[in-house]
C-alpha cells in the first residue's frame, strides 16, 4: 500500500499564490518564492516603517546563500523581483573608500504589503537545514524552542491584517526567531501586539517582568565619557527610581507647554451632532501626558538630528542636561541610526547573553518568553527572575526597577 503523502504548506501574501501558479516556473523555484514570501512578511510585520512607509530591510547574498543555498540564490532573487514579489534597493555600499556602509536590503512590493495572507501548498518538504540557517546563539536557540509551548485563545481576533497575520502564524505553529545586527531577538512573541501576547496560555499563572525606564536608563550608561559626570549621574538616578519620564513631564511643562495641536480627517471629528463633510482637516487640542513623553524620548533615540532637535523632550534635556543634550547630537552626527544601535546592542547583552544565560539552569523546560526588555515566565520565578535581572544589571553600574505584573486570564 503507498504512503500517504505529507502536505506541506506556508503562507504567501494574498494573490501570490495564483502569481506563482501562472508564472510557469518549476515547482521547486515556487516552493523557493513560496518561503521566501513568507520569510519576507516576517520582516515587515516587525516594525510600522516596513509595513505603512515601505521601509527597507537587510538581504545581503550571504542571506540569501544561507536560505537557499550559493547555487540557487541569484535565480531565487531574479524571479521574486519578476514575478513582482519583492523590490530591490540596488544602491548599497560595503563601505570602502570612505562611504558610509549600506546593507543589501529589499521589501514587500506594494500590492503584497497590507498584511493580508493565504496558504500556498508546497511541493516537498523544505530541506530543514536550509529552514534553520541562522545565527541564533545558544540563548536564543533555547527561547525559540519555548514558543511551541504557549497557546493563543481562540477568542483572539484582530480585524488588522499584519494583526491577524501574527495571530495566524503562532496558531498555524510557523514559529520563527531571529536576531538583527545589533543583538536582539524577534521572535512570534515579539510581533504579537501587547493584548494578544497578555493572553498567551501556557497552563499556570504567568507574569511580566519589566525593566522600568530601561532606554533613559541605558542611554545614560553609553554616554558615559561624552557628557558630564555629575549630569550622568543625576539622569541614571531619575532613571533608576523609575521617575525619568515623569521628570522630562514636568520638565516639558517647564518650558511652557502643556498641550498640543493634533491635525485629524475630518470625517473622524464630531461637531456637535452634524459630522464633518470629508476631505477637510480639523484642529484638536490635547493636553501632553506621559505617554507623548515616551514617544517624543523615542525620537531623541532614534530620528534625525534634525527631529531630535525639534522633540519636546530633547529640548527639556538641553535646558537641564545641555552635556548629555549635546552628546546625543554628536553621537548622531556619524549617523542618526548609530546611538539607537548602540543603545540596542546593550541592551541585547544584557537581556539575552547576560540575563538569558543564567535563567537557563532554573527555568530548564518550563515557559518563557522576552521581548526586549521584559520577561514573561510562571508566576513561581517571579522572585528569581527579578534577582537574577537586577544582578546583571547592577555588574553594569545600573540598579533598575523590575516591575512585575500579573497576567490575568479572563473567566
Amino acid at each position: 500500500m503507498p504512503r500517504p503523502r505529507l502536505h506541506y504548506r506556508t503562507l504567501v501574501p494574498l494573490g501570490y499564490r495564483d502569481t506563482l501558479e501562472r508564472s510557469g516556473l518549476s515547482s521547486s523555484t515556487c516552493d523557493k518564492l513560496a518561503r521566501l514570501a513568507f520569510r519576507s512578511m516576517i520582516e515587515t510585520q516587525k516594525t510600522e516603517q516596513r509595513r505603512r512607509h515601505g521601509h527597507f530591510w537587510g538581504l545581503s547574498k550571504a542571506s540569501g546563500d544561507r536560505m537557499f543555498s550559493a547555487k540557487h540564490w541569484p535565480e531565487v532573487k531574479k524571479q521574486a523581483e519578476a514575478t513582482g514579489l519583492l523590490e530591490f534597493n540596488k544602491r548599497y555600499s560595503d563601505g570602502r573608500n570612505g562611504y558610509q556602509a549600506f546593507a543589501a536590503s529589499a521589501r514587500l512590493a506594494w500590492p503584497y504589503r497590507n498584511g493580508g495572507f493565504e496558504e500556498y501548498q508546497l511541493a516537498r518538504k523544505p530541506r530543514s537545514k536550509q529552514e534553520k540557517a541562522t545565527r541564533l546563539g545558544a540563548v536564543e536557540t533555547w527561547l525559540a524552542a519555548k514558543l511551541p509551548l504557549f497557546t493563543l485563545p481562540d477568542d483572539v481576533t484582530s480585524t488588522d491584517l499584519w494583526t491577524s497575520f501574527s495571530l495566524h502564524c503562532w496558531r498555524s505553529e510557523e514559529f520563527y526567531a531571529t536576531t538583527c545586527e545589533y543583538g536582539r531577538l524577534h521572535t512570534n512573541a515579539t510581533s504579537l501586539v501587547k493584548h494578544a501576547r497578555e493572553r498567551l496560555d501556557c497552563g499556570e499563572p504567568l507574569v511580566q517582568c519589566d525593566i522600568k525606564n530601561s532606554q533613559p536608563l541605558i542611554l545614560g550608561r553609553v554616554l558615559q565619557g561624552l557628557a558630564d559626570p555629575e549630569e550622568l549621574r543625576e539622569w541614571i538616578a531619575l532613571g533608576e527610581a523609575g521617575i525619568i519620564y515623569e521628570w522630562c513631564l514636568e520638565a516639558v511643562k517647564d518650558l511652557g507647554i502643556s498641550d498640543y495641536t493634533v491635525h485629524i480627517p475630518a470625517q473622524f471629528a464630531q461637531d456637535g451632532s452634524e459630522l464633518k463633510p470629508a476631505r477637510q482637516w480639523t484642529e484638536m487640542v490635547r493636553k501632553w501626558e506621559r505617554k507623548h513623553v515616551k514617544k517624543s524620548m523615542l525620537v531623541m533615540l532614534f530620528a534625525p538630528i534634525e527631529q531630535t532637535q525639534q522633540s519636546l523632550v530633547w529640548q527639556a534635556v538641553k535646558k537641564y542636561f545641555p552635556t548629555i543634550a549635546d552628546a546625543i547630537i554628536r553621537y548622531k552626527q556619524g549617523g542618526h541610526q548609530r546611538l539607537a544601535h548602540v543603545c540596542q546592542r546593550f541592551e541585547s547583552n544584557l537581556m539575552i547573553r547576560a540575563v538569558g544565560s543564567a535563567m537557563i539552569p532554573w527555568l530548564n523546560e518550563s515557559p518563557v518568553f522576552t521581548v526586549h526588555d521584559s520577561w514573561t515566565v510562571p508566576e513561581r520565578f517571579e522572585t528569581k527572575i527579578t534577582e537574577v535581572t537586577k544582578q546583571k544589571f547592577e555588574e553594569k553600574q545600573l540598579k533598575p526597577i523590575v516591575e512585575a505584573t500579573k497576567l490575568d486570564r479572563p473567566t
